[in-house]
């Protein structure tokens, strides 16, 4: 794809992803707090990236209600974990200098966005090769949906 098209389809991915955590919230997957959160997350770093940033891979877990987005791409990995009561997790791995480094927050979303986070979000624009996964099923066998 050239990268008009890349940033047409990244788009669409975009409303796919919104209304996903809107169906998390109504199936009681997750709380609309944690929605909220990742909602916060995924919308601060779409509008830094000036809508470059790649839609994230989700991942709800019913069990304890908690919602992991993950970026990959050959090199690199980056991971935030959204956990009630727990808050939230940041985790990035560069696969080649297996560098790494990890980053909490409370639950304020503002915080989390560091001059290092800031830094590595460009490795995860759509022109980067961030890997996709076409959508999953609703759910899957362990109770978890993810996108």
């Amino acid at each position: 794809m050239n990268p008009e098209e890349l940033l047409r389809e990244n788009d669409r991915l975009h409303r796919s992803h919104l209304l996903y955590l809107d169906r998390l919230v109504r199936d009681k997957i997750v709380s609309p707090a944690v929605s909220g959160i990742a909602r916060e997350i995924w919308l601060n770093a779409h509008r830094i990236s000036k809508q470059r940033m790649a839609v994230p891979s989700a991942c709800a877990n019913a069990e304890n209600g908690s919602l992991m987005y993950c970026w990959d791409t050959e090199q690199h990995h980056l991971e935030i974990d959204i956990t009630p009561g727990a808050g939230i997790e940041l985790f990035f791995l560069d696969l080649k200098t297996q560098t790494q480094w990890s980053d909490a927050s409370s639950g304020d979303v503002a915080r989390l966005f560091t001059p290092t986070l800031l830094e590595h979000l460009p490795l995860f624009h759509v022109d980067k090769g961030t890997n996709r996964r076409p959508p999953p099923p609703e759910g899957d066998a362990n109770g978890e949906t993810r996108t």
